[in-house]
């Protein structure tokens, strides 16, 4: 008789970054399974919580309107040079889900999803449309339309 895995689900309102949690990396390593070239461990997880986090600064978000902003980050893919000893098109990464509660970001879950060759890490970033409007006009604002020359 074979023992049952016991499968680690993500709380209710996630993992937080902020505290060395066991249970954060045992659920990594269950996402990832075998896969660990292309995936997320816990350490990766910590620093893309303080990535996002560095994001949000940069784009001068303010502390009030951070909460519930939510992150999508998936993994790099193998390199696109076939000049490495065990290229491969395709590998398996992580796509971890993030939300940003007042304390900081959390995991909310992962998961294992298909990375294809010379893919880089992706990550979206939901902000909201008040702030979104007004990264719009700081990224335009030095600028101004030139009249055609005759």
């Amino acid at each position: 008789m074979t023992k049952p895995i016991l499968q680690i689900a993500a709380p209710k309102h996630g993992f937080r970054l902020d505290n060395e949690s066991a249970d954060l990396e045992t659920y990594m390593r269950q996402v990832n399974g075998r896969a660990d070239t292309y995936v997320f461990n816990a350490v990766d997880i910590d620093r893309l919580g303080y990535d996002l986090e560095k994001q949000l600064d940069d784009a001068c978000i303010p502390s009030c309107r951070k909460l519930g902003i939510t992150a999508v980050v998936r993994s790099a893919g193998p390199h696109k040079s076939r000049n490495t000893r065990q290229w491969s098109a395709r590998g398996e990464g992580t796509e971890a889900h993030f939300r940003r509660y007042s304390e900081g970001w959390r995991l909310m879950h992962a998961k294992r999803v298909p990375v294809f060759g010379g893919q880089e890490q992706q990550c979206r970033v939901s902000i909201h449309r008040q702030d979104y409007d007004a990264l719009q006009r700081r990224a335009v604002a030095q600028f101004t339309i030139a009249t055609p020359a005759l």
